[in-house]
């Protein structure tokens, strides 16, 4: 999860999870003929998770059979659970890999977006700011974790908002950037006198 920040120099570390994108790429190309994260994206927007997910409407049934259970019932109960329902032993019968990468992008947003609206709670943040290059041209996570959030935020009552950036994963490689060279250099920075910086330098 993201760090609670209260200015740009003063921020504390929350929570975090070691599901993400690498997660995701690493399951796809286990379970998967995808070898790369834009091909298990591309095998994403054809799936159906139905196929391997197991839904609360699997569990208990739908509309009379569901005895006045208070859950809707196209809500996940366990991903990839499915296949423990089928007699024939072959877990890929009805279950592509376009189903597997479609589960999977939808497995680690609910779970970063439920973290993350637990931790905005927590320390009372009403909004998350997500970065990463798990979302990426992923819009079927970006889709995923705001109805996660909005669907925890109207249980709860306790509104959070996902917000994205445009340049999601620069955020980490410029971390790191950061973390790695001397922090005495980053403070002696200075960026108002660009043109006496200009005169005493050459470009290519």
């Amino acid at each position: 999860a993201s760090p609670s920040s209260q200015s740009e120099t003063q921020y504390t570390r929350v929570s975090g999870t070691a599901l993400g994108g690498g997660t995701f790429l690493g399951l796809t190309r286990l379970l998967t003929a995808a070898r790369d994260f834009q091909d298990a994206l591309d095998s994403a927007a054809n799936g159906d998770a139905r196929r391997v997910d197991m839904l609360v409407a699997d569990i208990y049934g739908s509309g009379e059979e569901r005895s006045g259970l208070p859950l809707p019932g196209d809500l996940t109960a366990s991903f990839f659970a499915k296949n423990l329902m089928r007699k024939d032993g072959n877990p890929r019968v009805q279950a592509g890999d376009d189903d597997i990468c479609k589960s999977l992008v939808v497995m680690i947003a609910q779970n970063l977006a439920q973290i993350a609206h637990l931790n905005a709670r927590i320390h009372g943040a009403k909004r998350v700011f997500f970065t990463g290059n798990f979302l990426r041209n992923n819009d079927l996570a970006l889709r995923t974790i705001v109805y996660t959030m909005q669907r925890w935020s109207q249980l709860d009552q306790c509104s959070t908002e996902a917000v994205f950036f445009r340049h999601e994963g620069y955020f980490g490689a410029i971390g790191a950037f950061l973390q790695m060279i001397d922090p005495q250099f980053v403070r002696e920075l200075e960026f108002e006198s660009t043109s006496a910086a200009t005169s005493q330098s050459s470009f290519i």
